[in-house]
């Protein structure tokens, strides 16, 4: 299972941080099997994890305004097999069960084309539900060792 490491940095209620994320990987373990432990940082820290942590850096977009929350693959082994990510969260989202699922699916490598707006978002707008086209992926990317990346035609390539 994959390890998500919770870090309390910036974090005004731990609880509920830790059952936000905790509910938003529970929701992607139902819908497409993705498995998980959760840890708190400090307690353990494995060789390869998800990190998710609040904060506001690398958040801000070219016209000053600040995204919800960014994550993805931030080290790789020679091989390029994922080794560690990390979730940021801008501090307003924390508890946001939104902003976390959606987070939570970059660090499966689904880039922005499957974001809201587009016929292939993560998650419907307006919805704390996730489209069937990224459930479907989701499945199908569960199933393979590597990740792969939606090109904006709509077709799949590797990373």
């Amino acid at each position: 299972p994959l390890k998500v490491v919770l870090r309390y940095d910036n974090v005004s209620n731990t609880l509920l941080f830790k059952d936000t994320q905790k509910s938003a990987w529970d929701y992607w373990n139902l819908q497409d099997g993705t498995r998980y432990v959760l840890l708190n940082e400090g307690d353990f820290t494995p060789v390869e994890y998800v990190l998710v942590r609040v904060g506001t850096d690398g958040l801000v977009n070219p016209d000053g305004s600040f995204a919800q929350g960014r994550g993805g693959i931030i080290e790789t082994y020679s091989n390029n097999r994922a080794k560690k990510g990390e979730i940021v969260i801008h501090p307003i989202f924390a508890y946001t069960l939104f902003t976390s699922k959606h987070e939570n699916k970059h660090m499966e490598m689904l880039d922005h084309p499957f974001d809201s707006g587009y016929p292939r978002c993560i998650m419907n707008y307006g919805s704390e539900e996730a489209t069937h086209r990224t459930n479907s992926f989701s499945r199908q990317l569960n199933k393979l060792s590597h990740g792969i990346k939606l090109n904006p035609d709509g077709t799949y390539g590797p990373r």
